[in-house]
């Protein structure tokens, strides 16, 4: 029977190790460090017992088929475990320092890493770990995560599947493909050779062995094709074309229909790009199935009329457009799209935007202004997708320029800042960096779309952090403050989020972010305490009340680290120098103190601190002779 005490113990050690494997490298200090303290609480934990058997589900870790709480912070742990197939992880008596260390570097690396290298149980062979067993997770567990972590679980799990010619695999994976596709972006398809051939021979076992699943997994590749806005040229398309190359000329025509029909967002460019995907000799037929399958939907022709005129008209493919035209004009109540002229739509749509925004500027009366209010925010959507930065700044310009002139106008205005808000908070919160000309929109904000509740989820619950959000976070919610330190000291063993914390904090140099790297400070270990610190060199003033207690104490890192931001400032300077060789050091019982910080102004070249270095190079008695001397070398050194 494991001591609980020692288990819980062990339990901590693992989860230290386990953050900062992911945050450095196996050969990091910090984390051989943590390797050894885990090596002890392991071998204590394995006194009473010959192994540590470790259940894992997908929040939380079992011990005797019961969670283990004690220890807190496991579910980030099970969840890390999850996502790399680790069903159960057994740690056996007699396991090394070494195989600790390959173990817990290993299992930190990305998920397809791992499943490139074969799973977790191949690199445990090939690693000779004997004292270390994982039993791998089946497909079904992993196939109800709803995470971004799956495409690489997936991409890997294809393969495998069709390497076994595993029936049952495979039925699973084509039940799920329609979805699991959509996380995808259509750019991946072209870029990562790996998921494009594992689709490939996935798609050629499924054609032998399941034909109707295997036409609903390519129109979903095609689908996801479709709706991409904008493709580099220098893609090559045929590479593509090839997951759907068996698709018919009526399945093609069906997977048109639906992107027309359900899709808001399909556009002229989106029908050119499909044009490109499809053979020349092929659209006759597909335009004729797409006429007749269109007739015969319950569709409301009436509410479609305009938008498919706008998508049958592309300019650099006018003769295939007018194939589909041809078929739908007598459909469509006899609409003449070939007497039509053929506009530049992209050219006309920007230019109505940029009149909105001159008619935003200027008008004075109410009524009208929220007739343009209304207008621009219904094409905010196509300006927020394309990220058109500049029509965004000129945007908020005119915004501001209309408040100036007539702050009654918040009202009519309205629209467009939720719709700004809106975008804002999807943008920032949807992607690891958030695009720096988010800061502009942000400053000229007047409040979120979301609320407190919102934010707090996305840092906290799903460790989503970047230096815009942050920025809107400190904005919207100033008052709220003392909530996210709550959470933040709630969290103070995560280190990964910590430091994407710190590093948020560090790119807005402001007194906000300044007071959330103080709270960091004084709730962390020493190692968040030093990145902290080293965040704070990037700020422009010192704060003097904040650093010199750390200047006081015994900690030579933490010092290190705290005396750039002090420079800044020659009378903080001063100050923490007198603290640094004020000590008292009767009988010389001090001494190795002093020469410590003798060492870290030489290590800094902190030449300010002469006049306190040739005090000490002048203090009598043969039991100072050693920091005496110490200070003499130094000024030696520094003597110009």
């Amino acid at each position: 029977m494991q001591n609980e005490q020692a288990l819980e113990e062990f339990f901590r050690a693992f989860k230290i190790s386990l953050n900062l494997a992911a945050l450095y490298s196996k050969d990091h200090p910090y984390f051989l460090k943590s390797i050894d303290e885990l090596k002890i609480k392991t071998d204590q934990a394995l006194q009473t017992s010959p192994s540590i058997k470790i259940s894992v589900t997908p929040t939380a870790l079992l011990f005797n088929g019961n969670p283990f709480e004690k220890a807190g912070g496991t579910a980030e742990i099970s969840t890390l475990l999850h996502l790399r197939k680790i069903k159960n992880l057994e740690i056996k008596r007699g396991v090394s320092l070494k195989d600790l260390s390959i173990f817990l570097s290993s299992i930190c690396l990305k998920p397809k890493e791992i499943f490139r290298s074969g799973g977790i149980n191949k690199i445990i062979e090939k690693e000779g770990l004997s004292n270390l067993a994982a039993e791998e997770l089946d497909y079904s567990s992993l196939l109800k995560d709803v995470g971004e972590e799956v495409k690489d679980i997936w991409v890997f799990l294809l393969k495998e599947a069709v390497e076994k010619q595993d029936m049952h695999k495979v039925a699973l994976l084509a039940e799920t493909f329609p979805e699991i596709v959509k996380k995808f972006k259509a750019s991946d398809l072209f870029e990562d050779e790996e998921l494009h051939d594992n689709i490939g021979k996935f798609f050629e076992f499924l054609k032998k062995t399941q034909s109707e699943k295997f036409v609903q997994c390519q129109k979903a590749i095609l689908g996801a094709v479709l709706r991409e806005k904008k493709l580099s040229p220098d893609y090559s398309l045929d590479k593509v074309k090839d997951l759907f190359r068996d698709l018919s000329e009526e399945e093609l025509a069906n997977s048109l229909l639906e992107e027309v029909v359900t899709n808001e967002d399909f556009d002229s460019n989106n029908f050119n790009l499909f044009l490109k995907l499809t053979k020349e000799n092929e659209h006759q037929k597909i335009a004729s199935a797409f006429g007749q399958r269109f007739k015969n939907s319950s569709i409301s022709k009436a509410n479609i009329h305009k938008r498919v005129q706008d998508l049958f008209t592309v300019p650099e493919n006018s003769y295939l457009s007018q194939v589909y035209r041809n078929s739908l004009s007598e459909i469509l109540g006899g609409i003449k799209f070939s007497d039509q002229a053929v506009f530049d739509q992209a050219a006309l749509r920007q230019n109505y935007r940029l009149i909105l925004i001159g008619l935003l500027a200027t008008e004075s009366a109410q009524d009208k202004l929220e007739i343009i209010s209304k207008r621009i925010s219904e094409e905010l959507k196509g300006v927020t997708e394309s990220r058109d930065w500049e029509y965004l700044k000129s945007l908020a310009s005119a915004l501001s320029q209309q408040l100036q002139k007539s702050p009654q106008s918040t009202g009519a205005l309205k629209p467009i800042n939720l719709k700004l808000a809106d975008f804002c908070d999807n943008l920032v919160w949807s992607e690891e960096d958030a695009p720096q000309e988010m800061e502009y929109f942000i400053d000229n904000l007047d409040s979120p779309s979301k609320d407190i509740q919102f934010y707090l989820e996305k840092i906290f619950s799903e460790n989503k952090i970047n230096a815009m959000g942050l920025k809107m976070f400190i904005k919207f919610f100033p008052q709220q403050m003392n909530i996210f330190y709550e959470r933040l000291k709630e969290q103070n063993g995560n280190l990964k989020l910590i430091s994407s914390i710190i590093e948020a904090a560090k790119s807005l140099k402001g007194g906000a972010a300044l007071e959330i790297l103080k709270h960091i400070y004084n709730i962390s270990n020493k190692l968040m305490q030093v990145e902290a610190l080293k965040a704070m060199q990037s700020f422009p003033v010192a704060e003097a009340s904040f650093l010199l207690p750390v200047i006081s104490g015994n900690d030579a890192f933490l010092k290190k680290e705290a005396f750039p931001i002090l420079r800044k400032d020659p009378d903080s300077l001063n100050k923490a120098l007198e603290l640094l060789f004020s000590v008292k050091s009767p009988w010389g019982t001090k001494n190795n103190l002093l020469i410590s910080n003798i060492e870290l102004v030489e290590e800094l070249g902190i030449r300010e601190a002469k006049g306190f270095i040739a005090q000490l190079a002048q203090r009598k008695f043969f039991w100072n002779s050693s920091l005496r001397s110490r200070a003499q070398r130094l000024l030696e050194r520094w003597h110009d």
